[in-house]
């Protein structure tokens, strides 16, 4: 895979017993639909994956199980990036970095992730959060240093029926609920 410098929109969709990725550490953008219905996928080199910006839409979506550490270069997480994943056993963990340099989330990028960790940490750097963002991620409890990111607009559902969420501190940048 050391030439592959691209890969298509839906390459593994659906592969539901692939269990192990290695991509190419120059990666820049995980395409729509990359891994969409891949029950098993573990990512084994993102952390390598230093030019990474994007994960595109419905990139992941249903999938089962991820322990997923978002790259601190990732910018973006399009729209239904995550949907229905974290959904089976415990759920498996999605962790971002102190140091992140992401800005958007998606709409829907978490919706239906049933079993997500109980808690994410928001970098400051986040300026925008779409519709529905969290919708249905009943097991969230937590959002750390929310109250630090620069949003000015909480969207339509974006919390709606995280059932377990404790405590929410708005960010000063806020405008509009």
């Amino acid at each position: 895979y050391e030439k592959a410098t691209k890969m298509g929109n839906s390459a593994f969709m659906g592969c539901t017993a692939l269990e192990s990725v290695c991509l190419p550490v120059d990666t820049t953008k995980i395409p729509s639909k990359a891994f969409w219905g891949c029950k098993k996928i573990t990512i084994t080199n993102l952390a390598e994956c230093t030019q990474l910006t994007t994960i595109g839409a419905s990139a992941f979506q249903d999938t089962s199980y991820l322990n997923f550490v978002l790259p601190d270069t990732v910018t973006t997480i399009e729209s239904n990036a995550f949907q229905s994943a974290f959904k089976e056993g415990n759920g498996g963990s999605f962790t971002i970095g102190k140091n992140s340099k992401l800005t958007t989330i998606g709409s829907s990028a978490f919706e239906d992730c049933r079993k997500f960790p109980t808690s994410v940490y928001i970098p400051s750097t986040v300026t925008s959060i779409g519709q529905n963002a969290f919708l249905k991620c009943y097991t969230l409890q937590t959002l750390e240093n929310f109250e630090n990111c620069k949003i000015t607009t909480i969207e339509n559902g974006t919390f709606t029926y995280v059932t377990n969420l404790k405590t929410i501190k708005i960010p000063e940048t806020v405008t509009t609920i």
